[in-house]
């Protein structure tokens, strides 16, 4: 028989990055996300194969018959692959910026201590008495 095809329908309009549709991306799901924001922008706009698009009931209906009815089982294979696959550049993408981050976080805190340690000084210096 055929295998079982898992499949991840996120409805959610513009929403900033979808983080949801990447890990189910990463488990080998075929995403059928809408057509705006991250899934749009960052996630799926820029990899085509990787996963589904759609705006309206009509369109996310399209797109579960094509995986469900139409797509034969190399064709969804291929998809799975191709999301896991953009699932791991984004994995690596959000792992670069939260070191960036990490990076200025500690550069802050690195001034701020060093601030501090000036402010006590200059506070805690003997004054001149005449």
């Amino acid at each position: 028989g055929e295998a079982a095809v898992g499949i991840f329908v996120h409805g959610m309009r513009d929403e900033h990055f979808g983080i949801a549709p990447v890990e189910y991306m990463a488990g080998g799901a075929v995403c059928i996300a809408h057509r705006s924001g991250g899934p749009l922008r960052d996630i799926i706009g820029p990899s085509p194969g990787s996963g589904l698009l759609a705006d309206t009931a009509e369109e996310y209906a399209a797109a579960l018959e094509l995986v469900l009815e139409t797509m034969d089982s190399s064709d969804r294979e291929a998809m799975q692959v191709a999301a896991r696959v953009r699932a791991r550049q984004l994995d690596c993408w959000e792992t670069a910026v939260y070191g960036l981050l990490a990076g200025f976080r500690a550069a802050a805190a690195c001034c701020a201590d060093r601030c501090a340690a000036e402010c006590v000084t200059a506070t805690t210096k003997p004054s001149n008495q005449n």
